[in-house]
């Protein structure tokens, strides 16, 4: 399905620039990276596919046009399907005409801002482009899933606000390897594929959704409870955490303060994995305790100031 989608999305011939700058833009920050060196501009990408890898390459030429660029397109080594890119050019402009680097010429984090107020139409191009770079879309446990690969937290959450943008419900997943967003919901996906021009791929999702929505129902229903109660229980443990480490201020033992502070770094990872990360590593429970002591700690403290 992966392969597919991405031919499809591969023919369209968009108009619009910006969408498809936002699509170039966004292929370069899922799939590779911008820097200066030496007073040179590089962009650097790696594709899946060869003809994914040409028109990047052309996209960004046609961009810059005025700019002189050295380019070339080159199999990795050692695998059959990865395409690398490299695009050269003297001096900054390319670098910062992609807005992936600040005003000191370092990498941002996330995209560039002007592509994420752009409303549907920045939306468009920046999913295009995420799932041109390093999308997935397949079946998992009877049901569709389409999953985004990113480099950081704050670009996987760009990419949940631009899914709202195209009436999709995204998740972020952080484990311990990657950063991942998933729409699940069979309503968000078609809306999302809709977005992005692929309406030949949403077509056949919503047939074979029609056909095994029945046979699947049951998990569907389970699955995502456990997701919304593993979701909510983070969301609600995260701001209560933060709160009592800032109630107990240096009074909090080293072994609860550890453990608020890894729940404020990764708000999204479940408790499973979390516990994972402690120095030594806990079991989930351990650490569910010490969260659920430090918090009894700060309101303790909290009530016996009020009083």
């Amino acid at each position: 399905m992966t392969k597919e989608l991405c031919h499809e999305l591969g023919a369209i011939r968009e108009r619009c620039s910006v969408v498809r700058w936002a699509s170039v833009v966004t292929q370069l920050r899922l799939a590779g990276e911008v820097s200066v060196r030496n007073g040179e501009s590089l962009l650097r990408a790696e594709f899946r596919a060869l003809d994914t890898a040409i028109r990047w390459r052309d996209d960004v030429t046609r961009f810059f046009s005025e700019s002189r660029l050295w380019s070339d397109v080159t199999a990795v080594r050692g695998s059959v399907d990865r395409y690398s890119v490299q695009i050269r050019s003297r001096g900054v402009d390319l670098a910062r005409g992609t807005g992936l680097l600040d005003r000191l010429t370092h990498p941002i984090s996330s995209l560039p801002t002007r592509l994420l107020t752009a409303g549907p139409v920045g939306a468009a191009g920046v999913w295009r482009g995420a799932l041109l770079a390093s999308g997935d879309l397949g079946k998992l446990a009877g049901r569709i899933r389409l999953g985004v690969v990113c480099p950081s937290t704050a670009t996987a959450m760009a990419l949940v606000g631009t899914a709202r943008d195209l009436g999709a419900l995204a998740t972020s997943q952080e484990t311990i390897r990657m950063h991942r967003v998933v729409v699940r919901d069979p309503d968000s996906v078609n809306s999302l594929l809709l977005g992005v021009g692929a309406f030949r791929t949403a077509e056949k999702l919503s047939h074979y959704e029609a056909t095994s929505w029945v046979r699947v129902a049951a998990r569907q229903n389970l699955t995502a409870l456990n997701a919304r109660r593993v979701a909510e229980a983070s969301d609600r443990a995260t701001p209560r955490a933060h709160w009592a480490l800032e109630t107990l201020g240096k009074q909090v033992p080293d072994n609860l303060y550890e453990a608020g502070a890894l729940r404020m770094k990764h708000p999204s990872l479940p408790l499973s994995e979390l516990s994972r990360l402690a120095t030594p590593p806990l079991t989930k429970d351990a650490l569910a305790g010490r969260l659920r002591r430090l918090i009894q700690l700060a309101e303790k403290q909290h009530r016996e100031f009020k009083n």
